[in-house]
């Protein structure tokens, strides 16, 4: 069984939702930074 790719893009769509997993924990990271930036 071949990979069905996202949309039509050249990703898997197991791919594509690492990909969003990981913006949003560096979104997360990002936010807490400037949190401790602040203190």
């Amino acid at each position: 069984m071949g990979q069905v790719l996202y949309g039509s893009a050249r990703t898997t769509e197991a791919m594509h939702r690492a990909i969003q997993r990981s913006q949003g924990i560096l979104e997360a990271l990002a936010n807490v930074m400037e949190l401790a930036r602040r203190l």
